[in-house]
């Protein structure tokens, strides 16, 4: 019987801790659960009870209390305590453990990791059985709302900064100021050789902040606007933006932090989805900097390949209507329409360009795509740039 007891005080032990830290961790696993299978984690109706929310006040006050514990054991000074308390986030960042891989819940067989110097690419962004059509009989989520109610959920949608009737040909950078690349694994590929070309012509630096498994639908995960904002206005040397995100996008979304999920390419869906392009090209241009946006190409997967083609569609109006530059992969791989081709489309190279995936790029691919983007970058000296920004004077006698 003494063993039975303490075997049952053991399961009773572990039990307690195990939902304990998932009642802390509860918005870490309910955006990996949402980035996995694209809908509301089984346990969304807790949401509605105040014990349930208690729990991540109560890790947020946790990592606050371990964060003063090792500045203090580091003998470095404390916030005052007279500053005010930052309000948390309506939005709760992930803790950064958790390694968020789409492919995971879905069996697909891909590539894992982040881009670098090898022949397939890594950490793939992925793809489900789900059709494109946006008809009401294509949903297989039980919450998506009707269109009606999808589109009263939707946020606001607010124009961007300059509506151009024509766009740029190109994105201008001198001396001294910074190009900050932001998107995804397929960024994470390109970023380093054009980083490192700019810096070979040019001198000039870079930021990169490019991350795997992240996009515009998942907020929560990951939040793309934000981050760019924060950024900018943190670095005023940022001159160019580069922006190259998309396979890890086309699914279904939630409307807002715990809200209803959107179904893919519905009207209410679009019109968030624009909303976010729209207030990351807002952030570049009332800080005057340039934005280049990248849009992913065709790929293997078909149905993968038809969903980036509607997303591409939605950046490069936003960009084209705001004035920036659009460059298509499509263009730089020489697809045309929906082909799809592991090299050069039009057949001028024998070197493979896409990895094994059918996804991501090879090394070759990574620097064509980032050859691509240099050539739209027109660098001016630091001489020829102030004496262009310098009133024309008048000869006086």
């Amino acid at each position: 019987m003494d063993n039975v007891k303490k075997l049952l005080l053991s399961c009773y032990v572990i039990f307690a801790c195990g939902a304990l830290l998932i009642w802390m961790h509860q918005n870490s696993l309910a955006t990996f659960w949402q980035q996995n299978y694209h809908q509301p984690p089984p346990w969304q109706a807790l949401h509605q009870h105040a014990f349930w929310q208690a729990g991540t006040r109560v890790h947020s006050a946790t990592a606050k209390a371990v964060a003063s514990f090792v500045l203090e054991m580091r003998g470095q000074p404390l916030a005052p305590a007279s500053d005010p308390v930052p309000a948390p986030t309506p939005t709760p960042t992930p803790t950064p453990t958790i390694e968020i891989d789409l492919a995971a819940g879905l069996n697909l067989d891909t590539d894992k990791g982040t881009d670098t110097d090898t022949d397939t690419d890594t950490d793939t962004d992925t793809d489900t059985a789900m059709t494109l059509e946006p008809s009401a009989n294509s949903c297989q989520c039980p919450v998506c709302p009707s269109p009606e109610d999808a589109l009263a959920a939707a946020e606001p949608l607010e124009e961007p900064l300059s509506a151009a009737a024509e766009f740029k040909q190109q994105a201008e950078i001198s001396t001294g100021q910074r190009v900050f690349f932001a998107g995804d694994s397929m960024m994470q590929g390109v970023a380093p050789h054009l980083s490192a070309r700019l810096r070979r012509e040019y001198g000039l630096s870079s930021l990169d902040l490019s991350r795997h498994s992240t996009g515009l639908a998942y907020p929560s995960a990951f939040n793309w606007p934000e981050t760019i904002a924060q950024t900018l206005n943190d670095n005023a040397d940022i001159k160019l933006l580069a922006v190259f995100l998309g396979p890890n996008d086309p699914w279904n979304m939630p409307s807002s932090p715990g809200g209803k999920f959107l179904r893919y390419a519905s009207p209410a869906w679009e019109k968030l989805y624009r909303s976010r392009i729209r207030e990351i090209i807002h952030s570049a241009q009332s800080r005057n900097v340039d934005v280049i946006w990248v849009s992913p190409p065709n790929m293997r997967p078909d149905n993968l390949s038809d969903r980036v083609r509607y997303l591409n569609g939605l950046y490069e109006s936003e960009v084209l209507q705001a004035g920036e530059v659009f460059l298509s992969s499509n263009q730089v791989f020489q697809y045309p329409e929906a082909t799809y081709s592991d090299y050069m489309g039009d057949g001028s190279l024998k070197q493979k360009m896409r990895s094994g995936d059918g996804i991501h790029f090879t090394i070759a691919g990574q620097r064509t795509l980032a050859d691509a983007v240099f050539n739209l970058i027109t660098f001016i000296p630091q001489q020829q740039a102030e004496h262009d920004t310098q009133p024309a004077s008048s000869d006086r006698h």
